[in-house]
């Protein structure tokens, strides 16, 4: 089962996005803000992390090389 980690300070569209993955075997984790994403990652080092841009602490290219740093090289991926 993939690990997803999606950020987004909506809590609706955290709400629904977490439901679709979930129904797709998806195991979900959530965060409001970039602090509590990082947090999240860091105790369970997500596959996949889905991020809103336009977030309250930081934007999402920010918080994805963050996330990238944290993760060894081979593993990291970017576009």
């Amino acid at each position: 089962m993939i690990t997803t980690l999606i950020i987004d300070s909506d809590s609706k569209y955290l709400e629904t996005l977490s439901k679709g993955l979930e129904a797709n075997n998806y195991k979900v984790l959530t965060a409001s803000s970039a602090m509590e994403g990082i947090e999240q990652f860091a105790m369970k080092n997500s596959l996949l992390v889905i991020s809103e841009y336009d977030l309250d602490d930081t934007n999402g290219i920010k918080l994805l090389a963050s996330v990238k740093r944290m993760v060894p090289a081979k593993h990291a991926r970017s576009r």
